[in-house]
């Protein structure tokens, strides 16, 4: 014997397989959506992550290097290597030191700028 409540003239089971296939490519669709929000998020947190250890490897390369043995008012550096090119700016004022840094981690990215000061007893 047929099953009356599936199969009846007025046609349930079209609208029910049409439901489930919504709700299926509803769920598909959604979970695609995250997982790219999820790759975007790890790609900013890895670029994050590349310009932080570009700044630290700046900032502890003057510090230790050229900030001690700084001279005349206004001196200009440049350090490259794998990982940062930066553009130093060091300007010695009466009581303090203004260090100005230009950041690169990656040749594509736009450049950082941001400035630090120190005492001028360094």
């Amino acid at each position: 014997m047929k099953n009356d409540f599936l199969f009846n003239e007025r046609g349930f089971l079209h609208p029910f397989l049409l439901f489930v296939t919504a709700f299926f490519l509803l769920l598909l669709t959604s979970g695609t959506l995250l997982l790219q929000t999820n790759v975007k998020s790890t790609d900013l947190l890895f670029e994050q992550y590349r310009l932080e250890q570009a700044i630290s490897i700046a900032v502890q390369t003057v510090e230790q290097h050229y900030l001690p043995h700084l001279d005349a008012d206004e001196e200009k550096w440049t350090i490259t290597n794998q990982a940062v090119t930066a553009l130093i700016t060091a300007n010695k004022k009466e009581q303090q030191i203004l260090v100005m840094y230009v950041v690169q981690a990656d040749k594509n990215a736009e450049p950082l700028e941001f400035t630090k000061i120190y005492p001028a007893d360094v």
